[in-house]
């Protein structure tokens, strides 16, 4: 059992979780670092509760450091992303490809991540007692720990150990330890979350490490001889840089093809290997990616999306063609450009047996952009969001996403109000009242548009 002295001399009550008081914490913890799976539930849904904070969870850090210290295997993997996932470094960040529609859409294709607030001074936002910035602080504590684990054995731990250390303010030499991982490490599964993991400390880091970052992230989509790596960091040098990406279309298919036959391989080869699958690393985020996937990580490099669709038509033994169809109808449907030779490649398909892979919605998509009205819906903003899109699937709670998005478009905002005006059915069918959806830096002489605007969208996407 690992040394957890000290732990009933802290007032745990005097601390709070999800669920109130938190004086069941030493039990969770002791049952923690006994490797008790019950516990591990238990301490997720109430002291990290949906990956909230609370004063109780970073009081818990300085004991999962020493019960991490003293498990092995499974456990101690387990305790590691656990510790990640405290410090700022949690799996949705790691798992957005799959779920690239959902609640984390504007952190694929922005530079803020997960804590925007303090992107460079933890220590200024702990001082304002942030507990997520106390936290992260607290976890990085153990950085010297993680580190020594990254030539841990077990697959799992390293990959833990790595995402444990890139929590927190990150320094040049901890950013230069992290990437000598891309030439040193060896497993794919632990190379796809090392080369995602430095994707998230770019988006973290000073301007100059930034740099360095993103170079090694290039080099790493042009010359690593494993395609699946290859692919996965060229998506990461989508999601965290506006650059022009290191390929071309023809060069990203057949790194897209390449590293979904690696994959299929790989899968085959542990199925008939003896030994267990790296214990705490998710299959989730495996380098192959589909076509839909693929697309919309790649955000607003536009033309390398139409132009990879257009070639991934070229090679139907290859690819579901309903995906590319999918992702095809979200480009023209979200992303302004020149899509034309998109749309003619789609226009000479012939016709399809499954009427899920049927272009008819696609032209139906193209058709509705090139309508006046429907260009002015589609007001872009500097990531090249469309705002139709934005709130596609946020459709039950739609008006705080739509008012940032505004807030970020400035003037261009008003020049779109008249149309989306027009496309409410009557006022205020929602009930959305501002003190509700939109912070207090939004109300105010703009509330009015911003509310309109935010109603017309949700009607429009229901």
């Amino acid at each position: 059992m690992p040394d957890l002295s000290g732990l009933d001399e802290i007032d745990w009550a005097a601390l709070h979780h999800a669920y109130g008081p938190a004086t069941d914490v030493p039990d969770m913890l002791r049952g923690l670092a006994s490797g008790d799976a019950k516990a591990m539930a238990d301490f997720v849904g109430a002291v990290h509760h949906q990956g909230d904070v609370y004063d109780s969870t970073v009081a818990a850090v300085p004991f999962l450091l020493r019960a991490a210290e003293r498990v092995e295997g499974t456990d101690r993997a387990e305790l590691l992303f656990l510790l990640a996932d405290l410090g700022g470094v949690d799996a949705y960040e790691l798992t957005l490809l799959n779920d690239i529609h959902g609640a984390y859409f504007e952190w694929v294709f922005t530079d803020n991540n997960v804590h925007p607030r303090y992107p460079d001074d933890y220590a200024e936002a702990a001082a304002r007692d942030d507990q997520d910035a106390r936290a992260a602080l607290a976890v990085s504590a153990g950085r010297p720990f993680f580190l020594r684990l990254l030539d841990d054995p077990d697959a799992g731990v390293r990959c833990g150990a790595f995402l444990a250390a890139s929590s927190g303010p990150l320094e040049a030499a901890t950013v230069d330890t992290l990437l000598d991982r891309l030439r040193d490490e060896r497993n794919a599964e632990v190379l796809d979350v090392v080369v995602t993991g430095l994707g998230i400390a770019a988006a973290r880091v000073p301007a100059a490490v930034r740099t360095t970052v993103l170079d090694r992230l290039a080099e790493t989509a042009t010359a690593h001889p494993r395609p699946g790596v290859r692919l996965r960091a060229l998506m990461e040098l989508a999601r965290r840089s506006s650059d022009p990406l290191p390929v071309d279309a023809e060069t990203l298919a057949a790194t897209m093809r390449r590293a979904r036959s690696e994959a299929r391989a790989e899968r085959l080869s542990s199925a008939r290997a003896d030994g267990p699958r790296a214990s705490g690393v998710g299959g989730e985020w495996l380098g192959s990616m589909n076509p839909d996937e693929v697309s919309l990580t790649l955000g607003d490099h536009v033309g390398l999306r139409a132009a990879l669709l257009v070639r991934l038509l070229d090679e139907p033994d290859e690819w579901d063609r309903s995906s590319v169809l999918s992702a095809a109808t979200d480009l023209v449907a979200g992303w302004r450009g020149d899509h034309r030779s998109l749309i003619e490649a789609i226009e000479a398909l012939p016709a399809a047996s499954d009427p899920g892979a049927d272009t008819a919605g696609f032209l139906e998509a193209a058709g509705q952009i090139a309508e006046p009205e429907a260009g002015a819906v589609s007001s872009t903003g500097t990531e090249g969001q469309d705002l139709h899109a934005l709130v596609e699937d946020f459709e039950d709670y739609p008006t705080l996403e739509v008012a940032h998005a505004l807030r970020d478009m400035g003037p261009a905002a008003a020049a779109a109000a008249p149309v989306l005006r027009r496309e409410l059915d009557e006022p205020r069918r929602h009930s959305l009242r501002a003190e509700e959806t939109i912070e207090p830096d939004l109300v105010g002489e703009d509330e009015a548009l911003l509310l309109a605007c935010a109603e017309a969208l949700a009607a429009i996407t229901r």
